[in-house]
């Protein structure tokens, strides 16, 4: 289904060399997101654009609409942050979903080394700082 350019990114087969799969990001910044997706932005530069949302139900709601306009040929991905982002993200996810629309979710990972306590807004679980909405939907 996919072919691979010198570049190492992957086209579909069918359409010409000049339609990634994958458009760009569309994201927000925020605690616990994918670190690595920042400078990856910035190394790859307008080749693979980063547009910054407000909210992530909205970005995820626009990444379905723009693989829609573009018959899902093409797709964006959506960075999420941790816990209260995540499941921001599960009425567009649902959408996305059941009409069989490319959507690309990185959700982002709770703290390594600290407490969870007040930031994430109580979406984890109380007694146990190790479970995380995250954790909570892959169930």
């Amino acid at each position: 289904m996919f072919r691979r350019k010198d570049d190492d990114v992957e086209y579909p087969a069918k359409y010409s060399a000049e339609d990634r799969f994958f458009a760009g990001m569309l994201g927000l910044f925020g605690h616990g997101n994918i670190g690595g997706v920042s400078d990856a932005s910035q190394e790859a530069g307008p080749a693979f654009p980063y547009y910054l949302g407000r909210n992530e139900q909205a970005m995820v709601d626009a990444a379905v609409a723009f693989a829609k306009l573009k018959y899902r040929r093409q797709a964006f991905g959506c960075p999420t942050s941790i816990e209260p982002g995540a499941t921001n993200v599960v009425t567009a996810v649902a959408t996305a979903t059941v009409n069989w629309i490319p959507v690309l979710l990185l959700c982002g990972d709770s703290f390594a080394e600290r407490v969870h306590d007040p930031v994430l807004q109580q979406v984890g679980c109380e007694h146990a700082g190790d479970v995380t909405a995250n954790a909570r939907s892959a169930r």
